[in-house]
Formats: structure tokens, C-alpha cells, sequence
């Protein structure tokens, strides 16, 4: 698999990423440009303010690509045990035990995040519109799909890419700050 990493204008020479740069627009606008110009059926998003904690595992992550595939999924969202935010109005359903995959209720508030998931790429952009900023994009983007009624599925078991989330709202949740110390470190500030 190829591993992008999408910013504005900086790169980081990090082996085996690829950084890819939007330039200075509007995050919807410069993912909607990125997402054209690979020719990949699918991807793995995750947003930057996940900062994986654990190495990968590519075979995992496989597998639940081939689940995808073979049962055309458009999103298949991997958010780990939890699966994402849920209400008791809005209960998941289980349908493959084995695998460890669940149904979303139409009426989930987050049928579109951030966290770990796995999309069709045209799918994807078809969730975006231009001007969008990430919370928007979950917040009109669910509500969007919500009318659609296309299905969104989750992995609830051992994320292949666990992280942890270390922003809310723009601000660093509290006891995470220890992720941009390291980078501070890192980079010598």
C-alpha cells in the first residue's frame, strides 16, 4: 500500500511516506483535489489528529480491505472496540461475528469520522463538498448520507491502526499533551 501524508505546504522526510501537499485551500477542497489524482478503488483515511500509538498490522488492515471488496461496502469505519459514538436511539447491529463487523444505525449522529476507516475513494468524495472543514464534513457529511440511507459499517475489534485522538475542537485533550512534547522534541523546540 502507498502511504500519503496530505498537508498544506510542509513534508517531513519520513521512509516509506509520501507527503502530498494541497497547497493553501480549504481542507475539503484540497482532499477532493488529492482523492482525484490517485487511482486506487479504495483508501485508508485517518485524520491528523490521530497519532497512531502501535505498529501496523498490514494483515489485518488486508483482510478488512478484502471484506470491502467482496461485499462492496462503501465505508467500512475502524474505530477499535468502542466503534464510534453511539446513542441508544441509534444502537449498532451486529452482522458478521466472526469478523467482528457492525451495521450503523441510520440515525447515527457520526456516520462520517475521522478515526481509521476505509473508503471507497469515489464514495469518499461524493461525501465532500468544497468549502467544507473536517467537522463540517461529520456534521452535514452524516447528515447528507443519512438521506442517502447508504449503509456504513464498523470494525469492532483491535484496530490494524490504533491510535489515540489527541484533538477536540481544536484543542489538545487533556492528557495528550505528551504527543506534541515529542514532536517538540523531535524537532529540537
Amino acid at each position: 500500500m502507498d502511504v500519503y501524508f496530505l498537508s498544506e505546504n510542509l513534508s517531513k522526510d519520513y521512509n516509506g511516506v509520501i507527503f502530498k501537499h494541497t497547497g493553501d485551500v480549504l481542507w475539503a477542497d484540497g482532499l477532493m483535489t488529492f482523492l482525484n489524482t490517485i487511482n486506487a478503488k479504495y483508501i485508508v483515511y485517518q485524520h491528523e489528529d490521530y497519532f497512531l500509538t502501535e505498529k501496523t498490522w498490514h494483515d489485518s488492515m488486508k483482510h478488512l480491505i478484502d471484506i470491502v471488496e467482496e461485499r462492496n461496502y462503501k465505508l467500512l469505519k475502524c474505530c477499535g472496540w468502542w466503534a464510534g459514538f453511539m446513542t441508544d436511539k441509534a444502537p449498532m447491529q451486529e452482522i458478521d461475528r466472526e469478523n467482528n463487523i457492525w451495521l450503523y444505525n441510520n440515525e447515527s449522529p457520526y456516520l462520517i469520522s475521522h478515526q481509521t476507516s476505509i473508503w471507497e475513494r469515489e464514495f469518499f468524495i461524493t461525501t465532500l463538498r468544497r468549502g467544507e472543514s473536517p467537522w463540517q464534513h461529520e456534521m452535514d457529511g452524516t447528515r447528507r448520507l443519512r438521506a442517502r440511507n447508504i449503509p456504513i459499517y464498523a470494525f469492532r475489534g483491535k484496530c490494524p491502526l490504533e491510535y489515540a485522538e489527541t484533538m477536540v475542537h481544536g484543542t489538545i485533550r487533556k492528557g495528550f499533551e505528551r504527543f506534541f512534547e515529542e514532536i517538540d522534541k523531535q524537532e529540537g523546540k
